[in-house]
């Protein structure tokens, strides 16, 4: 699914998307592997990245993410983020906070057109 330009301006991750650890899969691929310890939270983030990948097509593209989890601002979480989206990220307490900063964001980007 492509959703570049108008198509896709917000994400809203509303959790974190963990896989379920107890799928006999998912078991078999963690036993396999020597440094397991994070792989869950590595899938996890590997999601949603890739959700934001859906709405960021080229370097040009913008979209706003609302990661609605306390848990993203956790470094071993916040640190699985795509890098270049690091330097952006901020954190809102209410969503009242986040509406507001998603509105200055847009601002910045319909002058510019």
């Amino acid at each position: 699914i492509n959703f570049a330009d108008d198509y896709g301006r917000c994400i809203v991750m509303v959790g974190l998307p963990y896989p379920n650890h107890t799928d006999p899969l998912l078991q078999e691929k963690r036993s396999l592997l020597k440094e397991a310890s994070n792989f869950l939270d590595i899938m996890c983030m590997k999601a949603v990245n890739q959700s934001i990948g859906r709405a960021i097509r080229h370097k040009n593209d913008y979209a706003t993410m609302l990661l609605l989890d306390d848990r993203y601002t956790q470094p071993k979480i916040a640190s699985l983020l795509p890098t270049w989206l690091g330097k952006s990220l901020a954190t809102a307490n209410t969503l009242q906070e986040a509406l507001a900063s998603a509105t200055t964001f847009f601002s910045r980007f319909k002058k510019l057109e």
